[in-house]
Formats: structure tokens, C-alpha cells, sequence
């Protein structure tokens, strides 16, 4: 770690020296006395792990959308269209205690979610440019912002902490309409599952195969069920049933379907949530939430004893989908530290955290024929005055953003082509930031950065493809506004 943390340093002087005189970075000349332009106070009272906004996955588009939090504590937000950002901010018309989470449902809608002046989590979403009124999920009072995540059926879970300290998770179920509630999940049966006999069990219907209460429903005489019948004549009755059960499903998902999709007013679709469930534990962190390649989510937070723990989703053949027990992931690190947790191509997942060493360290799971397991904690390296952001833009590839200690960001690349992998050097991308640092990729698969200046403003570094189509980075651009850092 030390050779690395050299190293480090010396590109730190190299990038400091080239930068000498340049323009007006986020807020700070590079030119000025005091090193890196901030004066040795202000440096050591630099906010660690805190985050200046939220970006949902792009549209299909490859446009994009920012929320943030404004210094006068009310939610904004800003777009890009795929070739230009808009022209202003605009007020989302609350004023919360926490920093947005946004996330785009399979419509392409967005969803912004946010703690409350009154504790509570709210949620606003948009639909064909038209935004729905700002509803809460439910009378729990939380002591963190909400995280949302897409899980495997298409529908939005949101994670805090709740009043007790506990994790409180709370899912989408449906929509509500004037025909009354009904799911929006996506799980229907494929052909090839219908027609296997072992599925057949598994789908409830009357001797029509419709619901009583359907259009479609008619009335069977008994005695046609009663007549004697061959094995053949059986089956073949017996697939009619199953298929006409299926028929109904599929009407009842194509008219969610449409009314998500439907030229109706937002203001009257209202979503159905599952009420807030307490995970258990005592934590000190904001949670962090993925999902793997089979669809089911795992929660990261750090305990008092400063290390990180772990809950995943299990199935259950008498529960169905539970929740593990807390698992024990060990290290020491940083007070409410910025989590990253990230499902790679083979399926297993990497978390990134930041230690009270200021070294970011990756744990990642490995599985054999005993199943899956839980690594050793590895250094990445450097010296890092944030917390991680990682992305993974290739199956191979695991790329690692933070603050050095210069408030630059810089970046690292982890790559498996060989048996143990290995880390690059450490590239700066320079600038002088205030918070952590946000990073997506678009439907190419190149890299957009953000970061809060020390003018309060949000910047950002795009990639784009040069005459080789290989990936190379343009310069920092700053979208104005005042925005205040969050936990992240």
C-alpha cells in the first residue's frame, strides 16, 4: 500500500505542476497559494463521505436525468436529452431532510424518493412528462435518506433506517385504478413452463379455467365434467384449462400494462406498496442495496463496532422469499461510510468501502462446489479523501472514482484478464471537489463523472469515443446551480 500511496503522490505533483495557471475549476483556481487552493483548515474539514446527486440509469435514449439537493434544502432536478443538458433547474416543489434517490422503473419512468421534513419517506414520479402529486409510503419515521432498487419482478424496493436504527424496507405491489387493485409484477409463465405438467398444479382456476368473477366467465354444466373421458381426451382438456388460466393472466397484465402506458392523467394512477418491513440491527450507516443475476437483493451497513454486515434475500420453499440472518463482513471502517456494491458478469458481488486508513478496500464473493463465500478484505490502493464510487462497464472490468487527498478525483481500474487480476495505476481526472463523486455509463458503455465544486455548483466529465473508438476523457463543465452535499 505504501509503493502505492507513493506513486499516488507523485502523479498528485506531476497533475498539480501541468494544471499550474489553468482556468477556474469547480470553483477553485489550481494557480493559488495555499496547496491545491484551500487553506490547510478548510482541507481537514472537508466533508468525507457525502454525496451532491443522484443519477438514475439512462433512458434508452442515452438521456439523463440528475436530482440533487439545493442549499436551501429543496429537491431539483436536470436533464439531458443525448446531445444537451436544459437550460435551468427545476424545483421538484419539496423540501426534504435527506439527499433524492431516483431510479427508472422498465417504462422508463421516473421515480424520486426522499426523506421528509417529518421523517417520513416520499415518493413523486413522472410519466410522459407529467408529475404525479408527492405521496408518502407509510407512517415509519426514518433517520436516513431512502435507497431505491429495481428487484426482479420490475418493481421498485426502498431501504432506510428507521427511528430504532433498524433497516425497513418497503416494496411496490401494484397499481390502483378504478377497477381496484391489481399487480404489476412481470412473472407470468412462458409457453415451454405452461405446457410442463408439473406447472400445472401450481395455477389455481375454476372448471373454466376463468375467474368467477370475469367477462369471460360462463357457466358449465356438471354433467359435461362428469362424463367418462380417455387419458387423451383428459389432457387435452386439462391443457385448455391451463391455457385459458394463462389467456387471463396475460389480459389482466396487458391492462396494467396499458394503464401504466396509457394517456390517463398521473394524477390519478397511484401506486400499491407492501408496508415498511423491519430487517433488525443497529447500524450506522445509510444502507446500500444490489441484486444479483438471480433477482434477489443483499443490504450493506456498518454496525457500531465500525464493521459492515450483510442481509440477502433467500428463497424458502415453506415462505417463500425471506431474509437472511446479519452477516458478519468484518473490517474498520470510516464513520457512515459510502458503500459500493456492485454484481459482476459471473454473478458475485464486490463491496467497496473506504477504511479509517483513508485506503479504499474491496471484498468480493467467490463460490465452489461448498457454495458461495465471502473473500478477504484487498487494498486498492492510494490514499482517498472520499468515499468509492465503482462501476463495473465491462464483464471484466471493475472501475473504482474517489477524492484523493489533493480533492481531485482519480481513477482506477481493476481487470481479471489474467487468473488474480491487478489494479492500474491510479489516473487523475484533476478538478477540485467537495463531495464524493457520481458516476453512470450510457448505452455505449462510456463513462459520465459528477461531483459538487466548492462553488456549490455540479460538474461534470464526460467520455467519448475518439477515431480508434477507444474511450478518452474531455474536460470538466460545470451545470450551475447551489447544491449542498448528503450522506451517500
Amino acid at each position: 500500500m505504501c509503493r502505492s500511496a507513493l506513486v499516488l503522490a507523485a502523479l498528485v505533483g506531476l497533475t498539480a505542476a501541468v494544471q499550474k495557471d489553468e482556468y477556474l475549476v469547480s470553483g477553485v483556481k489550481t494557480g493559488t497559494t495555499s496547496p491545491f487552493g484551500l487553506s490547510p483548515e478548510i482541507l481537514e474539514n472537508i466533508p468525507h463521505d457525502k454525496c451532491a446527486v443522484s443519477i438514475p440509469v439512462p433512458g434508452n435514449d442515452d438521456s439523463m436525468t440528475l436530482v440533487t439537493l439545493g442549499i436551501n434544502r429543496e429537491v431539483w432536478l436536470k436533464t439531458f436529452n443525448g446531445e444537451e443538458w436544459s437550460p435551468t433547474w427545476i424545483r421538484m416543489n419539496i423540501t426534504a431532510s435527506s439527499g433524492p434517490s431516483a431510479i427508472r422503473d422498465e417504462k422508463d419512468q421516473l421515480h424520486i424518493f426522499v426523506r421528509g421534513m417529518d421523517g417520513l419517506i416520499w415518493h413523486r414520479f413522472e410519466k410522459d412528462g407529467e408529475w404525479s402529486d408527492w405521496l408518502h409510503l407509510g407512517n415509519v419515521k426514518t433517520t436516513t435518506g431512502p435507497v431505491a432498487v429495481i428487484n426482479s419482478e420490475g418493481l421498485i424496493s426502498v431501504f432506510a433506517l428507521g427511528s430504532n436504527k433498524a433497516v425497513w424496507v418497503n416494496t411496490q405491489e401494484g397499481l390502483s385504478d378504478s377497477e381496484g387493485v391489481c399487480t404489476s409484477g412481470k412473472a407470468f409463465p412462458t409457453a415451454e413452463q405452461e405446457s410442463r405438467p408439473e406447472n400445472s398444479e401450481s395455477i389455481a382456476t375454476t372448471d373454466t379455467g376463468f375467474d368467477d368473477g370475469s367477462p369471460s366467465h360462463k357457466e358449465v354444466g356438471t354433467s359435461l365434467l362428469e362424463l367418462s373421458q380417455d387419458d387423451d381426451e383428459k389432457a387435452r382438456l386439462d391443457k385448455e384449462l391451463i391455457q385459458n388460466a394463462t389467456q387471463e393472466a396475460h389480459r389482466e397484465w396487458l391492462r396494467v400494462d396499458s394503464l401504466k402506458t396509457s394517456s390517463d392523467s398521473v394524477k390519478e394512477m397511484k401506486y400499491v406498496w407492501s408496508g415498511w418491513e423491519n430487517l433488525g440491527g443497529v447500524w450506522t450507516s445509510k444502507p446500500t442495496v444490489t441484486i444479483n443475476n438471480e433477482g434477489l437483493l443483499s443490504v450493506f451497513v456498518r454496525g457500531v463496532d465500525r464493521s459492515l454486515y450483510v442481509a440477502s434475500q433467500e428463497t424458502s420453499a415453506e415462505h417463500g422469499l425471506v431474509w437472511s440472518d446479519w452477516v458478519w463482513l468484518k473490517g474498520n471502517f470510516a464513520s457512515a461510510p459510502k458503500v459500493s456494491a456492485i454484481t459482476m458478469a459471473d454473478g458475485m458481488t464486490v463491496v467497496t468501502a473506504r477504511s479509517t486508513d483513508k485506503g479504499f478496500y474491496t471484498k468480493k464473493q467467490s463460490n465452489d462446489v461448498t457454495g458461495v463465500e465471502w473473500g478477504q478484505w484487498e487494498p486498492v490502493g492510494g490514499l482517498w479523501a472520499s468515499g468509492p464510487t465503482v462501476l463495473s462497464p465491462n464483464s471484466d472490468t471493475l472501475d473504482v472514482f474517489g477524492l484523493s487527498t489533493d480533492l481531485s478525483v482519480w481513477h482506477k481500474q481493476y481487470s481479471e484478464e489474467d487468473e488474480k487480476g491487478a489494479w492500474s495505476a491510479p489516473e487523475s481526472l484533476g478538478g477540485r471537489f467537495s463531495t464524493s463523486v457520481s458516476v453512470t455509463k450510457d448505452t455505449q458503455g462510456l463513462m459520465h463523472v459528477f461531483a459538487r465544486g466548492h462553488d456549490h455548483a455540479i460538474w461534470y466529465k464526460s467520455q467519448s469515443a475518439d477515431a480508434n473508438n477507444v474511450a478518452e476523457w474531455g474536460t470538466w463543465n460545470s451545470l450551475g446551480g447551489a447544491f449542498k452535499g448528503f450522506p451517500c
